[in-house]
């Protein structure tokens, strides 16, 4: 029986003209070597601009950059249309975790409205393994390896999700993901927003949410990195440490005095001895 692989891009088209080619060598020629059946399905917005206070990016894209990623099944819609149906006015009522007008909240209501949409997609295919991909990604490691292993589990739930920015929860940019429950629970967190600020009684959190939706299921925590491209072609500058570092960083801060020069020593000391130099081979 073939491996059907679904590889699943929403959103908005930012930095696909920069992305896509390393999308090709480390994804899709992943799943060739390993003669897989793979399809990709996308839904993104419309959208033709980006203005971000938070993050301080400014500029335009082009939507018609998603054809660069090969799409099989691809659908367009118009952004906001969407958000009058949603719970949208309800979760802002938790409050503002960012800080920035709800601007954030409703940043992560159309990327997380988007992934439901393509995860409907997609699973009318009826797929072993699912890629999450956020499209604006630069992906730095050959994926091989780890579609490999989730090959082994296609008959139970399970995500594997980056072992960095953990941010109190789970990383969001990218997850594959086996299981069609595991593959609902991940991909259509959209429609577990406002329980998640009902149960916690607190703001929607992106990571948070992650973890919230799919602590059901067998997660495990893979090395694999990339980094966000903006709009302009520039790339963010990540910080990969794992995430059990940076929980020991934390407890650190918090039981010593010693300088933050000594501390950031000790806490790298800890990452290389533990779980080795999460910047090396990064291209």
């Amino acid at each position: 029986m073939t491996v059907k692989v679904a590889i699943c891009f929403f959103g908005i088209t930012r930095g696909v003209s920069t992305t896509y080619r390393n999308i090709e060598a480390n994804i899709y020629s992943s799943i060739a070597a390993l003669n897989f059946e793979h399809k990709v399905f996308a839904h993104f917005f419309e959208q033709t601009r980006v203005e971000n206070n938070r993050s301080g990016e400014k500029g335009t894209i082009d939507p018609n950059d998603a054809y660069l990623l090969s799409p099989d099944d691809i659908y367009f819609e118009p952004p906001e249309l969407f958000l009058a149906d949603s719970t949208y006015k309800n979760v802002i009522k938790f409050g503002d975790f960012w800080e920035d007008e709800n601007k954030s909240i409703k940043n992560l209501y159309h990327q997380l409205y988007s992934m439901a949409s393509v995860t409907d997609k997609c699973l009318k295919w009826q797929p072993d393994i699912v890629l999450f991909l956020r499209p604006d990604l630069h992906y730095h490691d050959d994926f091989r390896t780890i579609i490999e292993q989730a090959s082994k589990r296609i008959h139970k739930n399970s995500l594997a999700l980056p072992n960095w920015q953990h941010c109190g929860g789970y990383n969001d940019r990218f997850a594959v993901v086996t299981g069609e429950e595991a593959i609902v629970a991940y991909g259509k967190r959209f429609n577990k927003m406002l329980k998640f600020c009902e149960e916690t009684n607190s703001p929607i959190h992106s990571e948070r949410l992650v973890k919230y939706s799919t602590s059901a299921f067998d997660v495990s925590f893979i090395p694999l990195r990339a980094s966000r491209v903006r709009s302009d072609g520039s790339e963010v500058e990540e910080l990969f440490l794992h995430y059990k570092t940076m929980l020991f960083s934390r407890w650190l801060e918090n039981v010593s005095s010693v300088s933050q020069h000594y501390r950031r020593k000790i806490v790298w000391l800890y990452q290389k001895l533990r779980f080795g130099d999460p910047y090396k081979g990064l291209d």
